[in-house]
């Protein structure tokens, strides 16, 4: 068992050790031939709600099926509600399939245009949701794909 030399440095701990210990990402789960799913839920309450969570493991699906030089086509989505305290923190899973055909240029996975989302990215970054990093190299991915 750990003692603590103060009362203080035990709380210090307990937060610290609870807001680290309570990230997940399951990374990419094989369902079935090709059918696959991604769970990921945030650290904290402040990590911008479930569909920033979602939209991160969109990105990591993508990710995915690039290597396979497919595109991810999402089926499936749960997300998870606020209020985001008590250990209920932002969540999302997606279930989906690599496809050969690219979505069309103009569009997303969601059949938005892709001017839409980066509008949406940059709304994040300005209510400082998301850092700047991370607006340029997801406004990129849309850009590319």
């Amino acid at each position: 068992m750990i003692k603590c030399k103060s009362s203080i440095m035990c709380f210090k701990a307990f937060v610290l050790f609870t807001l680290v210990s309570c990230s997940h990402n399951s990374g990419v789960v094989k369902l079935g031939d090709n059918h696959y799913k991604i769970y990921k839920r945030a650290a904290t309450g402040f990590a911008g709600g479930s569909n920033v969570v979602k939209s991160e493991i969109v990105f990591q699906a993508n990710d995915f099926c690039g290597k396979q030089q497919k595109t991810a086509r999402v089926m499936n989505e749960v997300l998870g509600s606020p209020p985001y305290v008590a250990g209920n923190f932002p969540k999302a899973q997606i279930e989906f399939t690599c496809v050969n055909n690219a979505p069309p240029r103009d569009g997303n996975l969601y059949g938005k245009n892709v001017y839409d989302e980066i509008r949406e990215l940059k709304k994040l970054f300005d209510e400082g949701i998301i850092t700047e990093k991370e607006f340029v190299d997801k406004k990129n991915i849309l850009l590319n794909q």
